[in-house]
């Protein structure tokens, strides 16, 4: 940081000292009444308290902003991305020595005791670990330190570090001036959301400020930052106006109080912010590139952040100002830390509890999900409708009646659980995200091509997910994990995002709509099914029949207007019993279908042999990836709308592919070639292969070309070695038509060779991996260039091994079997 950039930032800091300073006073929040004879903290601890929390929030914004700059807003291989790494260490060292000193001050403040007397006597310090505010100081001080190792390794994924950092934000928001709110957990929640908004926003501004303003890449990251910034806004402007509703009894409060008035206070700046960040969209974020719209944008953002520094000091001290009479009254509920309506069946419907850190969980993957659909022209509509109708059922589960009874009545429990464990998941995986995601992105976007990545890999084994089911339901239902789950808003958060991820996973699995990480037989599908909905079976006969579930629990939680607690857990019995069973007829139903479907492949290919003078052919490809596929089926469209073709592809027949041989089989000798390629799956990695060049030849092939890589030649290699043996003799013609025994007579050395050696051509230094697009006509037609797309947008990770049945041309008219290659895409190495 140079020294303007230093004297800019001690300006702000200054700013900030004397905004908090100057609330501290008008809110009341500093000194407390001294007692004769009892002790007090002192001035030093007074003053000190809130100094270190400021601290703690610049540093906590600070590494969170540089954090999501390096992994979110740089462009990939941008060096300042690294730079914003190390600072980010730095930041995390700094937010790590704030939440020390905020332990020692707050332990001081509660005994209370002069911090220099308690540093004096080391024996007092550990009282600080049984204290809910000192013990989250802890969690932060041991997040803070992982988030600094995890900046220092090498390799280590950007996201990492910034979820940690984005954790460490939350413990003092579980146990600080929101807990005493009457409704606890929206007050918690909405605590949390505020805080992730303005650390992603503010240390994202500052960070773009320090770190990009000198720097070529920041007309690729401002319209970043500015998209993300107008997301952040609508979250603080949201959280912070449902903070201000659970801690203000009365409208009148807001300017009868001096806690209402520092929250105009805070309104105030955001509506100032907000004008910022309209000055930026209008006159920065387009002409960034511009030397003196670089300088305007540096002003502003200076200015801006300055006023974010103030604003943060502001929130610092209006958490220590108590609030106006009648905001803190308890709830009336004895163990619950919100008030619960009578119950009735009408209430499941009527009963809204927004929580604004769930919203924002959900309004992201909406969001991104629309993101990506404008990307990619004709996405299936039904597709889109699932996804957010998982999305909105959800929000019903959790904002509904049905949330807020859930912590109270095992039948509203179990009814939140099947609809967010089960049916939700359903609908997310038939929304085909990842397929969206591969499809949405090429190897020019941030993360590059999605598409060749493989997520999920280690969770996704058959046998891990078979067992994960009912282990998860026998715990839960079967240990004190249930009542646990149930006494409060951040174990009840955790138990529904674990109970919602492994039922992701499973529908992910069962449903087969985006690809796998690793092979999962269908086999294994229908085993995964049989086992969840057998677990829910015995779950909801147990609940029947059995003894009572968390019967104390449940006894103290329940509101007025629930039946009697045994007839309620009936209830939930047969909610486990009949929901999950429903919702699982469509998998189900789906499985069986792709059974009938691949028995009647074989049997057509079957008969297509026996009725053919000659074997057929078949051919071993590689199949590309969702996104390739429909990229290489509209790019054929285009080729033969642009000159007469004799062939288009389609996804659903005359597949893309990557032929890798071609020979003849009989019927017993398929049968063995499909034995042999399975076992070879298993034990091939998938492969990154580089799109390369265009090139139609003589025979008015389009073609688009790979590099070869090691990866593919060996693949190729050791697919010859395994079939080569089992042909039935020379094929009768070639891909462009040729008779093969003729032509073997003046084909060059090489090839006729090969020919001799293994009834294929194209093996060794004959080998060019590619697609065959289409083949005109007119041999002598030429193609528009601009037709054909950049072949870097057809790189991708490749790991489907198929079994076809050729057609003219060298089309891939049928599939007899495909193989998923077992491990993870290598780097590609030519």
């Amino acid at each position: 940081m140079r020294a303007s950039a230093r004297t800019y930032a001690v300006f702000a800091v200054g700013v900030g000292v004397l905004v908090l300073v100057a609330v501290l006073r008008f809110g009341g929040g500093i000194g407390t009444v001294e007692v004769f004879g009892l002790p007090t903290a002192g001035p030093v601890t007074d003053w000190g308290l809130p100094l270190a929390r400021f601290a703690l929030d610049l540093c906590a914004v600070a590494c969170v902003g540089t954090l999501l700059a390096a992994s979110v807003l740089a462009p990939a291989g941008s060096p300042e991305s690294a730079r914003c790494l190390r600072a980010a260490g730095w930041w995390a060292l700094g937010w790590a020595v704030a939440a020390l000193a905020g332990y020692v001050l707050t332990l001081s403040s509660f005994i209370p005791m002069p911090v220099w007397n308690l540093l004096a006597e080391p024996g007092m310090l550990d009282f600080g670990t049984s204290l809910p505010q000192t013990q989250a100081l802890l969690v932060v001080l041991v997040t803070t330190f992982g988030v600094a190792v995890a900046t220092l390794v090498r390799g280590m994924p950007g996201w990492v570090p910034l979820a940690l950092a984005a954790f460490g934000l939350l413990p003092p928001a579980y146990v600080g001036h929101a807990a005493s709110a009457a409704d606890h957990d929206i007050a918690v929640s909405a605590l949390m959301a505020h805080l992730l908004g303005v650390s992603v926003w503010v240390g994202g501004l500052a960070a773009v400020l320090v770190h990009f303003r000198r720097s070529g890449d920041l007309r690729v990251v401002l319209p970043r930052f500015s998209t993300i910034a107008l997301c952040c806004f609508a979250a603080v402007a949201f959280s912070g106006l449902v903070s201000a509703w659970v801690r203000l009894a009365t409208l009148s409060d807001l300017w009868l109080s001096r806690y209402g008035l520092l929250l105009l206070a805070k309104v105030a700046a955001l509506a100032a912010l907000a004008w910022f960040g309209w000055s930026h969209r209008r006159r920065t974020v387009e002409g960034v590139a511009d030397r003196g719209v670089r300088r305007t944008f540096v002003r502003l953002a200076a200015g801006e952040v300055t006023l974010m520094v103030a604003a943060t000091a502001l929130a610092v001290g209006l958490s220590r100002t108590p609030p106006p009479p009648g905001a803190e009254s308890a709830h009336d509920h004895p163990v619950l830390e919100y008030a619960l309506a009578p119950f009735s069946p009408g209430a499941l419907l009527t009963e809204v509890r927004l929580d604004p850190l769930v919203l924002l969980l959900l309004a992201l993957p909406a969001a991104g999900y629309l993101a990506g659909v404008r990307r990619v022209p004709g996405w299936p509509v039904p597709r889109t409708i699932s996804w957010h109708a998982g999305l909105a059922l959800a929000a019903v589960a959790l904002f509904g009646g049905v949330g807020g009874y859930a912590r109270a009545m095992v039948s509203a429990q179990a009814a939140q659980h099947v609809v967010l464990a089960v049916v939700v998941p359903l609908l997310l995986c038939a929304g085909a995200p990842l397929t969206l995601a591969a499809q949405a992105t090429g190897p020019a976007s941030q993360y590059g091509p999605l598409g060749a990545r493989a997520f999920g890999r280690r969770l996704t084994r058959p046998g891990l997910l078979t067992a994960a089911v009912p282990v998860l339901l026998l715990l839960l239902y079967g240990t004190a994990w249930l009542p646990w789950s149930l006494a409060g808003y951040a174990p009840h958060l955790v138990t529904v995002a674990l109970c919602t991820g492994l039922g992701l996973l499973v529908a992910w699995a069962v449903l087969d709509v985006d690809p796998l990480p690793r092979p999962f037989p269908w086999a294994a599908r229908v085993r995964l099914l049989a086992v969840a909905a057998a677990a829910y079976l015995a779950l909801g006969t147990y609940l029947l029949v059995g003894p009572a579930v968390a019967a104390e629990w449940f006894s103290l939680a329940a509101p007025l207007g629930v039946p009697d607690p045994l007839a309620d857990q009936r209830a939930a019995g047969a909610v486990f019993l009949l929901v999950p069973l429903a919702a699982f007829v469509f998998p189900a139903v789906r499985l069986a279908l792709r059974r009938q479907v691949a028995r009647a492949r074989r049997t057509r290919v079957a008969l297509h042999s026996a009725s053919m003078g000659d074997l057929p052919v078949y051919d071993v490809v590689l199949l590309p990836p969702h996104d390739v596929n429909a990229r290489a089926v509209h790019l054929s469209r285009q080729c033969a709308d642009a000159a007469p073709a004799e062939f288009v592809l389609r996804e659903d027949g005359l597949y893309p592919h990557i032929s890798l041989y071609m020979a003849n089989f009989t019927p017993a000798q398929l049968k063995e070639a499909v034995a042999l390629l399975h076992d070879l799956s298993r034990r091939t990695p998938g492969m990154l292969l580089e799109g390369d060049s265009f090139a139609a030849n003589e025979h008015g092939m389009v073609e688009l070309f790979y590099r070869r890589t090691d990866a593919i030649t060996q693949l190729q290699e050791e697919i010859v070695a395994a079939l080569n043996p089992l042909r039935e003799g020379l094929r009768h013609r070639d891909p462009v038509g040729r008779v093969l025994a003729e032509h073997r007579l003046t084909a060059p050395p090489v090839a006729r060779a090969n020919l001799d050696l293994y009834g294929y051509d194209e093996i060794g230094d004959l080998f060019r991996p590619h697609i065959t697009l289409t083949r005109l006509q007119r041999p002598d037609d030429r193609l528009d260039q601009a037709i054909l797309s950049a072949p870097s947008s057809f790189t991708a990770a490749y790991s489907t091994l198929a079994l076809c049945v050729m057609g003219e041309h060298g089309t891939c008219t049928d599939i007899v079997e495909t193989f998923t290659l077992d491990t993870a895409p290598v780097t590609p190495t030519a």
